[in-house]
């Protein structure tokens, strides 16, 4: 764990960069928006699965135009616009039925099932997700995905044994598939029970025998993005590990963990990491009494943040912030930042409820098939 690898995201630009016509353009650019879903950035994931849209579109590539979508459709997701994603993925879906392809409409069972998982449809989404299982037209990945969704589901519940049932049935699908979805499988394992005890999450009891199994399924996930050369992944891993040594206690290897991914993920300009890398830092500085470094470094993350990080890790960041503040005597500035929180939690929960109801109208007709 002492080197970033070369960024498997560099290696496939090149191969856009270089590509020798529109239609082989057009499949590195969907190889890559896929790289940025598979790693959660929706930044970038979002900005290139548009301009491979529009490259499908102009070539008149109806399948390549639903794949576009359901990339789109997930970045939306992973940026918080629960009910563009579901409008994108339903258009994915008629792409997909329009020119035959049973991959690209498998695809689009879970970009519907994984953003009315975000709106908190948690029974829609089971249900979708359940079609996309059974449905013949999901291919082997779109399966693990759905299986994963599943276990993620579960965590919802607080149905913790479930949850792991479906989270080492993906990894045994994943383990004759391929190294991304087998890496995933394992990082969401460790992950599911690291919300379930974190403060930020579910706020239950660390129990030590879990936090010990979290370690060794994100250890197994870091090793196979170090050998996939994904230096996203191995920032993104590394900051979560800094988690795990966080809730152990481990002062000095969470920071250095954290230190790490901090770094290696701004290197990369990946917003998703760097927030997360740099929030958990602060809550470390925080709880080791360094109240203005906790501040200051929160405040970078607030605002790396609104370029198109999840809404929990905003309204977390804000809570910490104020937390920091209060502890240095500024009150006033606390009670500020802890208004600011309140009201994003409350804009962003009737966004939500709103956009459920719209959402249960778009996919209501596929709901009855």
């Amino acid at each position: 764990m002492d080197s970033i690898p070369v960024s498997k995201a560099e290696t496939l630009r090149r191969v856009v960069e270089h590509a020798p016509g529109e239609a082989a353009r057009l499949a590195a650019l969907l190889t890559l928006a896929r790289h940025y879903v598979d790693v959660g950035d929706g930044v970038k994931g979002f900005a290139v699965a548009r301009e491979a849209r529009s490259l499908a579109l102009r070539l008149r590539d109806h399948a390549a135009t639903s794949h576009a979508l359901n990339s789109i459709s997930i970045s939306q997701y992973n940026r918080s616009e629960y009910v563009s994603a579901i409008t994108t993925a339903l258009d994915a879906r008629d792409y997909a039925n329009r020119s035959g392809a049973k991959q690209a409409a498998g695809d689009s069972y879970y970009s519907i099932a994984l953003s009315l998982f975000g709106l908190g449809l948690f029974a829609e989404a089971a249900d979708v997700a359940e079609r996309g299982i059974s449905s013949s037209a999901a291919g082997e990945e779109v399966r693990i995905r759905l299986t994963r969704l599943q276990g993620i589901l579960a965590t919802t519940r607080g149905d913790m044994a479930s949850a792991e049932r479906s989270f080492d049935a993906a990894i045994r699908l994943a383990a004759r598939s391929t190294a991304t979805q087998l890496e995933a499988s394992h990082a969401l394992w460790a992950i599911a029970w690291l919300r379930h005890m974190d403060e930020q999450y579910g706020g239950q009891p660390v129990i030590p025998a879990k936090l010990e199994a979290a370690r060794r399924h994100l250890e197994s996930a870091l090793a196979i993005a170090r050998d996939e050369g994904d230096a996203y992944l191995v920032a993104d891993r590394t900051a979560i590990l800094g988690v795990v040594s966080l809730l152990a206690h481990e002062w000095e290897r969470a920071r250095e963990l954290l230190e790490r991914a901090t770094a290696a993920a701004q290197a990369l300009d990946y917003v998703r990491a760097t927030v997360i890398a740099t929030v958990y830092l602060s809550r470390l500085h925080l709880e080791r009494g360094d109240a203005p470094r906790a501040a200051e470094l929160l405040a970078g993350a607030i605002e790396q943040a609104r370029r198109g990080a999840a809404d929990d890790v905003i309204v977390y960041a804000r809570t910490l912030r104020a937390r920091a503040l209060e502890r240095q005597g500024r009150t006033e500035e606390a009670q500020r930042e802890r208004r600011r929180a309140a009201e994003f939690r409350e804009e962003r929960a009737e966004s939500r409820r709103r956009s459920g109801v719209e959402a249960m109208r778009l996919i209501a007709p596929m709901l009855r098939e």
